[in-house]
C-alpha cells in the first residue's frame, strides 16, 4: 500500500507538516492521510548562496523552527521551500507586485529555468534533506496575455485569493479541522505562476510534483528511512 499510516502508528510516530500551502497538503495525503499542520514563522532570510542550496536551507530552518514548538521522541517534521531559478544563480520567490510579477513571467517567456524544492525530514535523532530540481520550458508569452492573466488574480493563488485561515493553523489542530477564509489577495507563488497554469508550459523535465510544492515519492521513500519498523 502506498500509505504510511500504518508505518507511523507502529513507529509511534506524528507527522507534522511544516507548511500552510493547501497544494501540499494535498499532494502529503496521497501518502499519509493524518498529519498535522503547524506553520513555521522562519522570516526565510538566509543568505543567497546557490538557488539548490538555499532551497536546501530555507526547508531545513522551517522544520527546525516547527520541531522547537512541537518536537519530541514520537515527532517526524517534513517542511520544504520552492524557488525558482531565473536567471542561472537567480533566486526568484514570491513577486513583490503585480509589475513584478509580470518582469518574472516575461524574462521566462519562451525559455527554460529551473525550479528547486528544498525537502526536509527531522527527528529528535536526524535530520534529512535534500534538493529536487525541475526544468520547465515556456512558450513564448503574449504580453496581452500576461496582463490578463495577473488582473484576473490568478498567479496569486490557486484558489484565487483563498488561504488557510491562520486562526486554524496552531500545531494541536489535525488537518481535518482547518477551515478557508476569504482573505486580501497577496502573491503566494514562487515565479509568479503555478505549473498548473497549463497554457503557458511547453514541457518539463523532471518530477512535476516537486513543481508544485512536493516531490511525493522521494518524500515517502525519505520517511520510510526513517522509520525504525518497516
Amino acid at each position: 500500500m502506498p500509505y504510511l499510516g500504518g508505518l507511523l502508528e507502529a513507529s509511534s510516530k506524528t507527522l507534522v507538516l511544516a507548511s500552510k500551502s493547501p497544494r501540499r497538503q494535498e499532494l502529503l495525503k496521497q501518502i499519509v492521510q493524518d498529519f498535522r499542520v503547524c506553520v513555521s514563522s522562519f522570516p526565510e532570510n538566509l543568505p543567497r548562496t546557490d538557488p539548490s542550496t538555499y532551497a536546501r536551507a530555507t526547508a531545513e530552518a522551517k522544520g527546525q523552527d516547527v520541531f522547537r514548538q512541537v518536537g519530541g521522541r514520537d515527532v517526524i517534521v517534513l517542511s520544504a521551500d520552492t524557488v525558482v531559478e531565473g536567471e542561472p544563480g537567480q533566486i526568484w520567490e514570491k513577486p513583490l507586485d503585480a509589475a513584478h510579477a509580470r518582469e518574472m513571467l516575461m524574462s521566462l517567456s519562451g525559455r527554460s529555468h529551473n525550479v528547486h524544492t528544498g525537502v526536509a525530514l527531522i527527528t529528535d535523532a536526524a535530520v534529512e534533506s535534500f534538493t529536487v530540481t525541475t526544468t520547465v520550458y515556456f512558450v513564448k508569452l503574449d504580453e496581452a496575455d500576461v496582463d490578463q492573466y495577473i488582473a484576473s488574480g490568478a498567479c496569486q493563488d490557486k484558489a484565487v485569493g483563498i488561504e488557510l485561515d491562520r486562526r486554524k493553523l496552531a500545531c494541536a489542530y489535525p488537518l481535518e479541522s482547518h477551515t478557508h477564509s476569504r482573505c486580501a489577495r497577496s502573491f503566494v507563488r514562487q515565479g509568479a505562476y503555478g505549473i498548473q497554469d497549463a497554457w503557458m508550459v511547453d514541457r518539463i523535465e523532471g518530477d512535476y510534483f516537486a513543481v508544485v510544492g512536493l516531490p511525493v515519492s522521494r518524500v515517502r521513500t525519505s520517511i520510510k528511512h526513517l522509520l525504525p519498523v518497516q
